[in-house]
C-alpha cells in the first residue's frame, strides 16, 4: 500500500486475516447451532433472532431463509390451532409478516442481487394474500393494491440505485401481476356460488393475454389462458372446502381488457420509457418495454400502430446515435421489425394461400427513412463499430423482396469480415444465406 513500508502492510495484512478467521469461526458455531435446534425443532425467539442475526450479515444461504419459512409457517398453524375465528386467526398473522417484509429489506439493502431474499418476500407477499383468503369478509381490493403500490414505489428506489438489477425487475413484475389480478377482477377471497364448491384465486405471477372486443375469450372450454409473461410462483389449486381454501387461476376464463387493467400496463410503459431515457443501456427496460407495447397496442382502440412505431423507432435512434457501441437499443430495433411483419401477417394472413402479404406503405416508408439515417450513422463511425453496420443490414433484411439492396447486404458484410474477423464464419454464411 502506498505510504507505509513492507512490514507494516504485512502486519495489516495479518490483522484483517485474523478478523476474518474470527468472523468465519462465529459464522461457524452459530451455523451448528441452528442445524442442532432444525433438528430438534426449536420454534423459540431465540431461534428466529440467529436466523435474523446471521441473515442481516449475509443473506444468501438459502438453508436459512428455508428454516425461517418452516417456523413461521408452524406459527401460523398455532394461531390457526388456537383460534376459533379465522378472522381473528388472520389479523394477529399480520405480526408475523411485516417483519418479515422488514427483514428481507434489511438483507437486500445489504445484498440486492441476493436470490433468497428476493424470494422471500415474494413468498411473504403471497402468505399475506392467503392468509386473507381465509377471511370469512372480503377483504378491501384497496388495501392489496395499497400494498402493492408500496412494494412498486420501494422497487422504484431500489432500481434507482442500481437499474439493471434483474432481480428486481423481476420482482416488479410480479408485483404488477398482482395489481392486474385485483383491477382485472381477481380477488383473493372469491365467494362460493350457492351449492357450489367455490374457488378462492391467488394471483401466480403471470401476466395474462387480455381479451378485447376485436380478441374475445377463448378459453370457455377450459383451457388454460395465454400468457404474455408466465407464472412466478406455484399455487396450489385447492377448493374452497379444503384447508388452505386458496387456488391459483389457471382455469378462470381469459380476464377482459378492462380500463383498470389498462391504466396498470399504461404506468409501466411509462416507467419503462422513463428508465431508458436515463440510459440508453438498460436493456431490462427495454426487454419490459418489448413484453409491454404488445399489451400497449391491445388495450387501447385509440392507439395507432403507425405512430406508435414511429415514436419507438424515434428513440431507437437516438439511443444508437448516441451509443451506437451498446447492442442493447439495435435489438430492441430488430424486436420492432420483427414485431410489425408478425403482427401485420397475423393479421392479412390467408387461408387459402401460403403468400406473405405485402407490408403497409407507412411501414416502408417509415423503414426507409430510418435505413437513410443508418447510412448516415455508418459513414460516421466508419469501421470502429460493428453493431451499426449490424443494425443497417437487419434493416435492410425486413425491406420487400425485389428491393434493390442485395449489393449493399454483400458490402455490408465484407465490411463486417474485416472489422469483426472473430466471427468470420458466421458473416460467411450470412453471405451464403444471401445468395440462396
Amino acid at each position: 500500500m502506498h505510504g507505509r513500508n513492507r512490514s507494516e502492510y504485512k502486519s495489516l495484512q495479518r490483522e484483517n486475516a485474523a478478523k476474518l478467521a474470527q468472523k468465519a469461526s462465529q459464522w461457524h458455531t452459530l451455523s451448528q447451532d441452528l442445524v442442532r435446534r432444525r433438528r430438534e425443532k426449536d420454534d423459540s425467539p431465540t431461534t428466529f433472532a440467529l436466523i435474523e442475526k446471521l441473515l442481516t450479515v449475509n443473506p444468501d444461504p438459502i438453508y436459512l431463509w428455508n428454516h425461517r419459512r418452516e417456523l413461521l409457517l408452524q406459527q401460523v398453524k398455532k394461531l390457526e390451532d388456537e383460534s376459533d375465528d379465522k378472522d381473528d386467526s388472520t389479523a394477529m398473522q399480520s405480526s408475523i409478516w411485516q417483519p418479515e417484509l422488514a427483514l428481507s429489506l434489511t438483507a437486500l439493502q445489504n445484498n440486492p442481487k441476493a436470490y433468497g431474499a428476493w424470494f422471500h418476500r415474494k413468498w411473504t407477499i403471497m402468505q399475506i394474500l392467503k392468509a386473507d383468503c381465509k377471511q370469512k369478509e372480503p377483504v378491501n381490493p384497496a388495501l392489496h393494491l395499497a400494498l402493492f403500490e408500496s412494494e412498486l414505489n420501494l422497487l422504484s428506489e431500489l432500481l434507482q440505485a442500481d437499474e439493471r438489477n434483474f432481480h428486481g425487475w423481476n420482482y416488479r413484475r410480479f408485483i404488477v401481476s398482482c395489481q392486474l389480478h385485483v383491477v382485472s377482477g381477481g380477488t383473493v377471497n372469491m365467494e362460493a356460488d350457492d351449492g357450489d364448491d367455490g374457488q378462492f384465486a391467488l394471483p401466480d405471477g403471470s401476466w395474462p393475454n387480455y381479451a378485447t372486443a376485436e380478441q374475445p375469450m377463448d378459453n370457455d372450454a377450459g383451457q388454460a389462458p395465454q400468457y404474455s409473461m408466465g407464472p412466478q410462483v406455484a399455487v396450489t389449486k385447492l377448493k374452497a372446502d379444503d384447508e388452505d381454501g386458496c387456488t391459483n387461476t389457471t382455469d378462470a376464463p381469459r380476464p377482459f381488457m378492462s380500463p383498470e387493467v389498462y391504466h396498470v400496463i399504461q404506468q409501466e410503459f411509462n416507467y419503462s420509457l422513463a428508465k431508458i431515457m436515463e440510459n440508453f443501456s438498460n436493456f431490462s427496460a427495454f426487454h419490459y418495454r418489448s413484453k409491454l407495447l404488445p399489451l400497449m397496442l391491445n388495450a387501447s382502440e385509440q392507439l395507432d400502430l403507425a405512430e406508435v412505431m414511429a415514436t419507438e423507432l424515434e428513440m431507437v435512434e437516438n439511443a444508437v446515435f448516441t451509443e451506437p457501441d451498446d447492442q442493447t437499443a439495435w435489438w430492441y430495433q430488430n424486436f420492432l421489425f420483427d414485431f410489425i411483419t408478425t403482427t401485420h401477417n397475423e393479421a392479412n394472413s390467408s387461408a387459402n394461400t401460403s403468400d406473405t402479404p405485402p407490408l403497409p406503405n407507412w411501414f416502408l416508408e417509415m423503414l426507409t427513412a430510418h435505413i437513410e439515417s443508418l447510412r448516415e450513422l455508418v459513414e460516421e463511425v466508419d469501421s470502429r463499430s460493428k453493431w451499426p453496420w449490424l443494425g443497417l443490414l437487419q434493416a435492410l433484411g425486413h425491406m420487400p423482396s425485389g428491393t434493390d439492396t442485395l449489393e449493399e447486404r454483400h458490402d455490408i458484410i465484407n465490411k463486417l469480415m474485416v472489422a469483426d474477423p472473430d466471427r468470420k464464419g458466421r458473416y460467411e454464411y450470412m453471405l451464403s444465406k444471401l445468395d440462396d
